[in-house]
């Protein structure tokens, strides 16, 4: 808690062509720079990000990351260390974010925790706030925990499509269906099994998606196979998230399923046969 409270005490505003960041207290009790601090082990971070650089503010996002906002040649920026002072390769470029925002000459530049992984960056005149996404935000995933079900089963299975924030509005993903068994588009009549809380952008079903609502994190699917007298064998049905400036599909970005058939028939040459999964003996 009291880093929390120093930190933001610590950030200043560096001569033009670099962010010096103690961003840790630099000092140990004793008086010794704590070299646990930054990726040269010397207590400090030196970044140079484009010309006339500058560091002005500083927060610590949810997971714990420093956030440094500012700006380079005029445009808001904000650079990503891990707590240790390392930059974060996975957010912008080498840890860097350089938006297009801003005019020449602005500083001031704030910067403040927002509701999921976001952040908001406010400074330079008019009143000039730009709210940007964190590591993290808006990703989709999915999931399930029976990837194998009978046509014989009323409920056959279901999968998750989960976002990564709780969110004050409904996020829209967007899926392509394919596999051997029979998708419930609405053109289709005689569909292999059908989809609750599914959509259709057309009858065709080239495009489906699913609504998380509003203040949720997750949304459910349900497949409900249609048990027809039809012998079909295994049939698989995949959905795949595709992609949307909405959102970011998570590397969990499809499910599969497989549909056993209860009408499979066996003729053998010998013995018994089976009809519609039945045993019954055979003639002669």
């Amino acid at each position: 808690e009291r880093m929390r409270e120093e930190l933001p005490k610590r950030a200043a505003n560096f001569a033009a062509g670099d962010l010096r960041i103690p961003m840790k207290p630099d000092r140990m009790p004793n008086g010794t720079t704590d070299t646990t601090f930054g990726p040269s082990q010397n207590g400090f971070v030196e970044i140079t990000p484009g010309p006339k650089s500058f560091g002005e503010s500083m927060m610590i996002n949810r997971d714990g990351a420093l956030l440094v906002a500012g700006g380079v040649n005029g445009k808001f920026a904000v650079a990503k260390f891990n707590s240790n002072g390392i930059p974060d390769g996975s957010f912008g470029k080498s840890g860097v974010v350089v938006t297009n925002i801003g005019t020449a000459g602005f500083d001031g530049v704030q910067i403040v925790q927002a509701q999921g992984n976001r952040f908001v960056l406010a400074g330079g005149t008019n009143f000039t706030t730009a709210r940007v996404l964190d590591t993290g935000a808006n990703t989709v995933a999915v999931g399930t925990f029976k990837p194998q079900f009978n046509e014989a089963e009323q409920n056959g299975s279901g999968f998750l499509v989960t976002r990564s924030e709780r969110l004050p509005y409904a996020t829209r993903v967007y899926f392509k269906i394919t596999g051997s068994a029979s998708h419930p588009a609405p053109y289709k009549l005689k569909p292999d099994y059908t989809c609750d809380n599914m959509g259709f952008m057309d009858q065709f079903g080239a495009v489906t998606f699913v609504d998380i609502p509003a203040g949720q994190t997750f949304t459910t699917v349900t497949l409900r196979p249609k048990n027809d007298i039809l012998a079909e064998g295994l049939e698989t049905a995949k959905f795949t998230v595709q992609p949307d400036a909405n959102y970011e599909p998570d590397v969990l970005n499809s499910v599969q399923f497989t549909l056993e058939d209860d009408d499979s028939r066996v003729i053998r040459s010998h013995g018994d046969g089976y009809v519609r999964g039945r045993r019954v003996p055979w003639p002669g």
